[in-house]
């Protein structure tokens, strides 16, 4: 049977797809708060201990991640700076034309 085709129940194949009750639960890794508590089935030590435990596993997750990031070159972060540097400038420049010219209109319109 080809995708589409209608088996002969009348009803359309479907992929075998895992059910909610099969799902994994999600991992509290990521979680500061949930570092200080002991997964399920795991034991760590309760108290200081097991919370310095917990902070720094942490630490060391987000320095593995840290070293997975892929960071610009020195001349894309320059190029990108002057952009914004110009682009505010720019936008700085225009607000304070608006603005003086409301200046003007007010003091026209309140003589």
């Amino acid at each position: 049977m080809t995708l589409g085709q209608k088996s002969s129940g009348g009803t359309a194949a479907r992929p075998n797809r895992p059910n909610n009750e099969t799902k994994k639960p999600a991992s509290n890794r990521g979680n500061l708060f949930n570092l200080l508590r002991p997964a399920s089935g795991t034991a760590r030590p309760s108290g200081l201990r097991g919370a310095l435990d917990g902070i720094a596993e942490w630490f060391r997750s987000v320095l593995s991640e840290l070293r997975k990031v892929t960071w610009p070159s020195r001349e894309v972060v320059r190029n990108l700076t002057i952009i914004v540097i110009a682009v505010s400038g720019a936008f700085g420049a225009f607000l304070g034309a608006v603005d003086y010219l409301f200046k003007l209109l007010f003091e026209q319109l309140l003589r």
